[in-house]
């Protein structure tokens, strides 16, 4: 069992190194953006509409998406100065991204071309709808301008 946590651990390591385009660890970090740059009220005029439909209710998530929906509020939270219980999740689940940018591209950076298993997570705080995906070994992560291509559905049984 210990063997195959230790390929598993391996082989996400290559995928990051990938996803990094040949760039080394700290020219990587310089290229993102960091929490502090994020300007959370700049978020594109699309998601409101996302809002307006969504149920006034928060959904109800499985407890392995759960874990992820608590860290993406509790960084919203910190975002927006705000309690994570004011902020609902309007909707999460389980997708494959298709490439290493995980719905989330940044202009001028190129991504690996491999399937990656992840989440999406939609979170709401008044009529504001904020996205967070993650991916591979990558966290819930805050996504400002999130790519208008779907991702594929994440069968059970793929992971």
């Amino acid at each position: 069992m210990n063997h195959d946590k230790i390929i598993l651990s391996v082989a996400a390591g290559l995928l990051l190194a990938a996803c990094n385009n040949g760039q080394s660890a700290d020219d990587a970090a310089q290229n993102e953006k960091s929490a502090d740059d994020l300007q959370v009220a700049g978020v594109p005029d699309k998601v409101s509409s996302v809002a307006a439909e969504s149920p006034p209710d928060e959904i109800k998530v499985g407890p392995g998406l759960q874990r992820l929906v608590d860290m993406a509020k509790q960084d919203l939270a910190g975002h927006l100065s705000v309690e994570p219980a004011a902020i609902r999740t309007v909707k999460a689940d389980f997708v494959t991204w298709r490439d290493g940018s995980i719905g989330c591209p940044q202009p001028d950076m190129q991504y690996a071309q491999v399937l990656t298993h992840g989440a999406r997570i939609w979170l709401g705080i008044g009529k504001e709808t904020y996205y967070y995906h993650s991916g591979g070994a990558r966290p819930p992560t805050l996504c400002l301008e999130p790519s208008d291509i779907d991702p594929l559905p994440y069968a059970p049984g793929e992971a």
